[in-house]
């Protein structure tokens, strides 16, 4: 597969050079915007490829003259909607950094391109294929928690000083669009439902002077079949904590109660009382999920692969917090 890179600015971009299939040529990279310095995308390529990385000062251009069978796009957030359509609109396939989109016009926009063009989009949506996620999924999957009662997920980071384009909203999309789009897809993905309301909160004070950055959120989803979920989301998580993140997941059921933390899953049902962690199951790593998939792969694990359930669902829990108003889903 031939792939062209656009942006380094979500720090998942390296997945496009962990895959096990194969093989690939990385054909050229572009930036976007002045905030998307290349630097360390073309170091990361020489040491993973032990070639160079053509760079073009014009990503259209890039992919006009190229013709990639895909790119990769990593650029400011508010790019990713109109890099995505110009490429699905020449065939040509979209590994994109999440979210989709920062607005709703710029999802409707994508979703019918996505829907006329041959190619496929498939979102960096990474917790999917971490293995205790993966683990919990298919604990889900096989019965095991009974009917769903409640749904429930948190995603914490530290803040630090973030680049300049998190600052405005504009090229941000918000910290529930960043940040809790991972567990909103989580809950959708693991539950296998669809989100019909939403209501939410959230605030920027403690977020040392970064302008728009929200630092917490609260989000409370009714999912279909009267499933009620919550997530939290912030950029709280001190800077001395062991790791940059702290995910967690909790689910429960007429049978059981299934707990992810601290990268393990716990079950408590009839065989199982919680205090040993479950045997980690282990997926693919998610480029080759990408390869997958373009390559006309239908498994379920693949399930709005394109991120676009989860995007809407934010960007309807963002304007709830904006406007303090519950958002109904259609």
């Amino acid at each position: 597969m031939r792939i062209c890179i656009i942006g380094d600015c979500g720090g998942h971009i390296g997945c496009i050079f962990d895959g096990k299939l194969g093989p690939h040529e990385y054909v050229g990279a572009a930036a976007s915007s002045p905030f998307e310095g290349l630097e360390g995308l073309c170091r990361l390529a020489k040491e993973k490829t032990g070639r160079e990385l053509p760079v073009y000062d014009d990503w259209r251009r890039m992919l006009e003259e190229t013709r990639p069978d895909a790119v990769a796009v990593d650029s400011i957030f508010s790019h990713h909607t109109e890099i995505a359509r110009f490429a699905l609109e020449r065939g040509i396939h979209v590994f994109s950094e999440k979210p989709a989109a920062t607005d709703r016009a710029g999802l409707d926009m994508l979703e019918r391109a996505a829907a006329a063009s041959e190619a496929r989009i498939f979102s960096m949506l990474t917790a999917r294929f971490d293995p205790w996620f993966y683990t919990a999924k298919r604990c889900v999957e096989s019965g095991a928690l009974g009917e769903l009662l409640l749904a429930g997920g948190q995603k914490s980071y530290k803040l630090g000083r973030r680049p300049e384009f998190f600052f405005q909203r504009e090229t941000y999309g918000g910290t529930i669009p960043w940040v809790a789009i991972h567990m909103v897809d989580q809950l959708l993905w693991l539950t296998g439902r669809r989100c019909t309301e939403v209501f939410a909160k959230q605030t920027t004070r403690g977020n040392g002077g970064q302008g728009d950055i929200e630092t917490a959120a609260a989000i409370l989803l009714e999912l279909e079949g009267d499933l009620p979920a919550h997530i939290n989301a912030d950029y709280g998580r001190p800077q001395n904590a062991p790791t940059h993140g702290d995910d967690r997941v909790r689910l429960v059921g007429t049978k059981g109660v299934l707990e992810v933390r601290e990268d393990k899953v716990y079950l408590i049902d009839g065989q199982h009382d919680g205090r040993e962690p479950l045997p980690l199951l282990r997926p693919e790593p998610i480029f080759d999920g990408f390869v997958k998939v373009v390559s006309g792969s239908h498994d379920p694990i693949y399930r709005d692969c394109a991120g676009f359930s989860a995007c809407r669902v934010c960007l309807a829990a963002r304007d709830s917090a904006d406007k303090g108003t519950p958002v109904q889903l259609v």
